[in-house]
């Protein structure tokens, strides 16, 4: 049987007045998500807050809104349900910039995974990216919704210059538009195994593999310290969130007990 450990820090960095990150470790129900507000727009810090409360009250009441329509045949129920709540969040992100003059043109980011078991179901809208390390292996869950993504193999003539340009501009994001699509996957974790969530502010300034070496050798914790002082060294341009989880095994004690506890149940 597979436990985890987590941890997970956010900081200004150098050169932000505010933070408009927002980070949600909940170990009980296995969900975590980084939220990055908007640079540059107003509000930022409101809509990933928003976002945040949105997951954080739906995986804790359980809310079950992932069978509305748009499930996705082929994913879990897991997945759907992710999905489910970020466009619940979306929708609640946009009325609220439609309402309020103050925070018009407001959004976030959004990166999420939810464990059960062995289980990940992976969610994100924009640029925050979600790794699966794997001994040295490294795989990235998440999908990059940016003009440089959007654009590459498509139009080989233009791409160049548009990416050049423009390449880092979101595609997509929450609140921007009145509906949104997350991009969803399910992943399979094993002991020893890291998964890491985080900001562009850290990700524009750290490769994956550098990512990938700290997360592997330091305690969730210590990495998260590591990687944000790596990213402040580094300039710090921008926010920085990071989520570091490490799949574990259940002690053998454990173990044996949840199966003396399963024998019981089953026998009544």
């Amino acid at each position: 049987m597979i436990t985890y450990q987590a941890a997970g820090m956010t900081d200004r960095g150098l050169r932000r007045h505010s933070n408009e990150d927002a980070l949600f470790l909940d170990d009980r129900n296995g969900l975590f998500v980084v939220a990055d507000g908007m640079g540059g727009h107003n509000a930022g810090e409101i809509a990933s807050r928003m976002v945040i409360e949105c997951l954080m009250h739906a995986v804790q009441g359980q809310a079950s809104d992932g069978d509305d329509g748009l499930a996705e045949k082929g994913l879990s129920r897991q997945a759907n349900q992710l999905s489910a709540w970020i466009r619940e969040s979306n929708r609640l992100v946009h009325e609220a910039a439609q309402k309020h003059p103050a925070y018009n043109g407001m959004g976030a980011t959004i990166a999420a995974v939810w464990i059960e078991g062995n289980h990940v179901a992976v969610a994100n809208v924009g640029d925050s990216p979600i790794y699966l390390f794997h001994r040295n292996r490294i795989e990235t869950l998440s999908m990059m919704h940016n003009v440089a993504t959007e654009y590459h193999g498509h139009y080989p003539d233009a791409e160049s210059e548009i990416t050049q340009r423009y390449g880092g501009l979101l595609t997509r994001a929450i609140g921007i538009s009145e509906t949104t699509t997350p991009h969803l996957c399910d992943a399979y974790v094993y002991p020893n195994d890291r998964i890491v969530l985080c900001s562009d502010g850290l990700s524009d300034l750290v490769e994956a593999e550098e990512i990938r070496d700290r997360a592997m050798r330091a305690s969730p914790l210590d990495c998260c310290s590591q990687l944000v002082a790596l990213a402040n060294e580094r300039g710090g341009i921008d926010n920085i969130s990071v989520i570091v989880i490490r799949m574990r095994r259940l002690p053998m004690f454990f173990h044996r007990l949840f199966r003396m506890g399963f024998h019981r149940m089953s026998k009544r």
